[in-house]
This record gives structure tokens, C-alpha cells and sequence, in this order.
């Protein structure tokens, strides 16, 4: 259907929205709503507007979520975000967002067509740092930074400015200016703790685990970006996205000459990359001012012009990141960087090294909370202690109250049974208390509540983030026997992809893949063996249960397919298995069926066609074309 047929058909077009905004035409189409061209009748602008789909104003998380995008664009104040000005309901329900209309190239699009010239790349950086700087002076963090959501526009003659979208998924504070965008804003959390919002190639590893992020989330991405523009790689890659999550929760990232070593790149540029990614939170480079004034910096001594008031950028060399210049210059094969003293971790400046623990602590909190005198934040804080070891008590009381069985002690793993009466659970408040006080307080609450299988999630987590391998499987191991359902929870998968490369957890790690998880655990088992970084003893152990009758058994039709073109000796098998590639291939498939397509590779000279027998008819093309459409490639 052409768009002029969709125009024809769409009710808003040519209507006119709250009596001043006139839909022209559409623009695209998402999971969550429609975009169109709009015009203001009085003013005669031209405007975007947002219209949440019809059937999703009935979901409160949807239209909490639409909300929460008007409150943060409104808010954020810079030429670098997308302005939103105007916010309301239709007379049927159908909720609109009014946004600056920007006309100008994805930076995905600029990604594709090749490496960036390192001056170019950190220019587009150094906007989307200057915008993430005023999101976070509101504490308002994006969490879904991506090239998809970088606007590149010729304005005042640049035509690399930079116009950051989308904060659909931002974390926005329930208080302050912010807040105040409606006077209905609540307070109660939109999202519920441990569950995972983003795009997983630029999550932060914390963000992956559902941890609470902070602006540090934000320059894990913005890190990957810079890393794919001048590489055009991204830092870590694998065939799904759990391979990917294991990577950034299991490995620490590349430097940007191990994953493109034909670019050659100032040494300053690795340094900052490398600050960007560090696994750790706390190890990571502390604030977007940070990262604005290393660009500035880098960008002076390369002999560009760039605007930069004296004194108003942080001092990068005091940084962090700055203790990872000797790692980069050394000749070790990957980028690592060391963990900081305490002192400097997470700091939005280098505090005086004479300064007592208490100012250097107060150095790392919020430039508004480091305006209030100290007498009042230590009065406050007791009070507030008061208050957690008062409720812990009550929490404590109420918890021990009847206390429930744990069961006959049989199928128990080293936590006791995970059998108990149906419905026992703990409570997130309970969880979150335990949850505080680290993994032991975990074990704790599992004694009292054996059947809450959240609960052994989190303690499965928890142990994971301590490496205690061997107890965070046996964790997962009785969330599994509660309920099937645990498979699909991805701190689950997270744990188990962690432990099967770990030497204590490997062989129970590998017992839950094998078995209990089922097709998921075919598919993490997959994973390992299509993941760079991967250790060979791992992936011979992996790739020898794809071999097996019980992958037979156990694999969706899919990964069997995949993984018997993959296995295939001769192109007649091959041949053989393209009608069920095309009735059930998915993704990884389709990566399989396009070296089908390559007419060379075999022979002495690497010159022979090793498909020929696929050149007969055009039933690979069909099946590529099948996967394609039910995949959306």
C-alpha cells in the first residue's frame, strides 16, 4: 500500500488536534504509536505529534511511559534534545505529544555507511554529552541511548548537529521541576525493580542485571556509540542478544585497535572510550561533564575550534579514567581498567586528598544535595537510619511470625528445598531489605519463604554480582524447579551464561542448561559457541551437546535447523533442509543461509563453488526471503 493509500485511510490526517495543530501526513509507525508532520494553525510552524495507539490507553505502564517522555523533553532545555511543547487527550481517549519536527540523517544511517573520521565522531559525541549533561543536571537519565535516537541536522552551518530523541524509557524523578510538567504527576514507580528496559548492544552492565542506574547508564552508551563510529563495530558481538549481555556482564570491553586495527587513533581517544565502558559502575567515568570536557580537550589538541569556558569543565587528567593510560599503551591484547580507590569512584570531582571521609563523600552526592549545610544532611541522614533499622525490625517480626515449613528436604541443591505451600512469598519490601544487606540476607528470607521464586531469583543474582558461582546456579537451580517460567527470566540466563564460563559453577551451570532450561538453555548453549571471547574449552563443551540426541530433543525448531545447516558435510544436506529453514528459520538461520549464497570458498585456491547444488532453482532465495519477512529484516 503506498503512503498516499495510508493517508486516504488514516483519520487524522487533515484533522485538526486540539484546535491548532493540523496532521499533514505520517511519518512512521511504531510499536506504540504513530508519528506525523503536523502544523500549527496560528503559527504556521511545522511540528511533529505523537499519537499513542488507541488500544494501548488503557495500559497505565503505556501511557505512564508516553508521559514520562513529555516531562523529560519538556524539561530539558538544550538545542541538542528534541523539544517537546505540548501534551493532552483527544475526545476518545487517544493521548498526543507535540515535538520539535526534526528533518535530517540517523546517525545509524551515517554508521553504515562506514567508519567516522575520529574529529567528526567526536564532535557528534561531544553534543550528545553536552545534551546528556543538562538531562542529568534534572536527574532525568535516558537508558535507551542508541544511534536510532541521534538526529543529524544542518543548522547555522553544521551539518552534524546533533539532535537527541526519544526518552520514552527515561528515568525521571518523581519530585522537582521535572515533576511539576502535570499536576497530577505520582510518585509511585512506573517500572518495578529488576526489570530490564533498553536496547541491549548499549546497556550498561548494571542496567542488564535491573539494578537502579544513574546518568553512569547513559555514558556506558554513549561510549558504545563512540566505539561504533569510529570503528563501526560495536564493542562486543554475538548471534543473539543474551550473547551479548553475557559479554558486558562477563568480559571487560575491547580497545577500539583490537576490534578495527587498521584505524589508527590518538591514544587519548582509546583512554576516553575505555573510561566510557568499564564494566564496573564505579570504575566508569563519573559524569557527562566529564566526558564533555575530555572531548574538548582531545578536540584543542587536534587544532579544532571548540567552544570551552575556562574552568567549566572537570579536569579529565584527575579523573579515573586518567589511570588508564599506561594499560593502553602497554602491549597487553585487550583494554582493561583497574578498579579506583574508593575515594575517587564515581566522583564528580577529585576531592582534595587531605579532605576527611565525610567531605569526600560529600563530593560524590548531587551538586543540589551538596548545597545544603552539613548540619542539616547529618541530621537528616540519622533520622533516615532511624527510620531503616526501625522498619527492618518491624519487617523482621512480622516475617519470623508463623513462620513456614521448608518442606521433606528432598531435591534441595545446598539451600535447602525449594518446596513449600503455594502462594509463600516474601514481599518486595522484605526483598528489597534483604536485598540491601547483600546475598546472606537473601539466604536468610529463603528460609522463611522457600516457594518464592522472585525471591531465588534475586538470591541467584545476588550471588552472581559476588561470584559465588556454584550457589548462584544451585540459586537458579530451585527457582527452576518452582516454576518453568524462570527460563524466560533473563537474570536467570545472565547467571547460568556467567557461571558455564566460570571453573566452580561450569558443571552445574552446564547440568541447568542441558536440562531443566529447555530450549532457552539450547539457545544460551549457542550462544557460547558463536560468542567472540568465548574460552575453547567452554565452546567444545557447548558445541559437544549440540551434537547430542538430547539437543535433539531439547531445541526449538529453529536452532535444530540452524544448527544442522551448520553441521551439514556436504551441500546435497544442506540443500535438503531448506524447506524447513523456510517454514521455522529464524535470525540465526537467515546469518546461515546468507553464506549459502557465497559461490566460493572450497577447493585448493578457495575458488570452488562449496553450494553449488543450491544454484538449481530459487529455493534459497525463498527461504531467505521467508525468514526475512517473518524476522522484519
Amino acid at each position: 500500500m503506498s503512503e498516499t493509500d495510508d493517508d486516504r485511510q488514516d483519520p487524522l490526517i487533515g484533522r485538526v488536534l486540539s484546535e491548532r495543530y493540523r496532521i499533514d501526513r505520517l511519518i512512521g509507525t511504531g510499536a506504540a504509536g504513530r508519528v506525523y508532520e503536523a502544523e500549527h494553525e496560528l503559527m504556521h510552524k511545522r511540528l511533529a505529534v505523537k499519537v499513542l495507539h488507541g488500544e494501548l490507553t488503557s495500559v497505565p505502564e503505556i501511557v505512564a511511559r508516553f508521559e514520562r517522555e513529555a516531562m523529560a523533553a519538556a524539561n530539558i532545555d538544550h538545542p541538542n534534545v528534541a523539544a517537546a511543547t505540548d501534551f493532552g487527550k483527544l475526545d476518545d481517549g487517544t493521548f498526543f505529544l507535540v515535538l520539535e519536527y526534526i528533518e535530517g540523517r540517523g546517525l545509524r544511517a551515517e554508521i553504515d555507511q562506514g567508519p567516522i573520521a575520529v574529529e567528526r565522531a567526536l564532535h557528534i559525541a561531544r553534543q550528545v554529552a553536552s545534551a546528556l549533561s543538562a538531562a542529568h543536571a534534572l536527574d532525568i537519565v535516558h537508558r535507551d541511548l542508541k544511534p536510532e535516537n541521534v538526529m543529524l541536522v544542518e543548522k547555522a552551518g553544521d551539518p552534524d548537529f546533533v539532535k537527541v530523541l526519544d526518552f520514552g524509557i527515561a528515568r525521571v524523578p518523581a519530585g522537582g521541576e521535572a515533576a511539576q510538567v502535570e499536576e497530577h504527576s505520582t510518585s509511585a514507580p512506573i517500572t518495578k525493580a529488576g526489570m530490564v528496559f533498553g536496547t541491549p548492544e548499549y546497556m550498561a552492565p548494571e542496567q542488564a542485571l535491573g539494578q537502579q542506574v544513574d546518568a553512569r547508564a547513559d555514558i556506558y552508551a554513549l561510549g558504545v556509540i563512540l566505539f561504533e563510529m569510529l570503528a563501526q563495530k560495536r564493542p562486543f558481538y554475538a548471534e543473539t542478544q543474551v550473547g551479548v549481555l553475557g559479554q558486558q556482564l562477563s568480559q571487560d570491553a575491547p580497545a577500539i585497535s583490537d576490534r578495527a586495527p587498521d584505524i589508527e587513533l590518538p591514544v587519548e581517544v582509546e583512554r576516553l572510550v575505555s573510561g566510557m565502558l568499564a564494566r564496573e559502575s564505579k570504575a566508569r567515568v563519573a559524569s557527562s561533564d566529564e566526558v564533555l570536557g575530555a572531548i574538548n580537550e582531545i578536540l584543542s589538541r587536534m587544532g579544532a575550534n571548540v567552544p570551552r569556558a575556562p574552568g567549566s569543565i572537570p579536569d579529565w587528567r584527575s579523573s579515573v579514567a586518567d589511570k588508564a593510560l599506561d594499560i593502553i599503551d602497554s602491549s597487553r591484547p585487550q583494554s582493561t581498567l583497574p578498579a579506583p580507590p574508593a575515594s575517587e569512584a564515581g566522583a564528580p570531582s577529585k576531592a582534595p586528598r587531605d579532605s576527611s571521609w565525610l567531605e569526600r563523600t560529600r563530593a560524590t552526592l548531587p551538586p543540589a544535595v551538596r548545597k545544603v549545610p552539613l548540619g542539616v544532611m547529618l541530621g537528616t541522614a540519622g533520622a533516615l537510619l532511624l527510620l531503616v533499622v526501625l522498619g527492618a525490625v518491624v519487617v523482621g517480626v512480622f516475617l519470623r511470625k508463623d513462620k513456614p515449613m521448608a518442606g521433606d528436604g528432598t531435591d534441595s541443591g545446598v539451600f535447602g528445598s525449594a518446596a513449600a505451600p503455594a502462594g509463600s512469598t516474601a514481599g518486595s519490601a522484605a526483598v528489597a531489605a534483604a536485598r540491601q544487606k547483600g546475598a546472606d540476607a537473601l539466604v536468610a528470607l529463603t528460609e522463611d519463604f522457600p516457594s518464592d521464586v522472585s525471591l531465588w531469583v534475586e538470591l541467584a543474582h545476588a550471588l552472581a554480582l559476588e561470584k559465588k558461582h556454584k550457589e548462584s546456579v544451585d540459586a537458579a537451580g530451585n527457582a527452576l524447579r518452582l516454576s518453568t517460567s524462570a527460563r524466560d527470566n533473563p537474570r536467570i540466563a545472565s547467571v547460568l551464561w556467567i557461571a558455564a564460563q566460570s571453573k566452580e559453577g561450569a558443571d552445574a551451570a552446564f547440568e541447568l542448561l542441558e536440562g531443566a532450561m529447555g530450549a532457552k538453555g539450547a539457545d544460551i548453549l549457542y550462544d557460547l559457541t558463536t560468542t567472540e571471547g568465548v574460552r575453547g574449552a567452554v565452546v567444545k563443551r557447548a558445541n559437544d551437546f549440540l551434537n547430542s540426541k538430547q539437543f535433539d530433543k531439547a531445541s526449538s525448531p529453529a536452532l535444530h535447523v540452524t544448527v544442522g545447516l551448520t553441521r551439514a558435510k556436504r551441500c546435497q544436506q544442506r540443500y535438503g533442509l531448506l524447506l524447513r529453514a523456510q517454514n521455522v528459520g529464524d535470525k540465526r538461520t537467515l546469518k546461515v543461509l546468507r553464506k549459502l549464497e557465497n559461490r566460493s570458498g572450497c577447493g585448493r585456491r578457495g575458488r570452488v563453488d562449496c553450494n553449488a547444488c543450491m544454484r538449481k532453482d530459487d529455493r534459497l532465495q525463498k527461504a531467505i526471503e521467508a525468514i526475512e519477512r517473518r524476522a522484519g529484516s
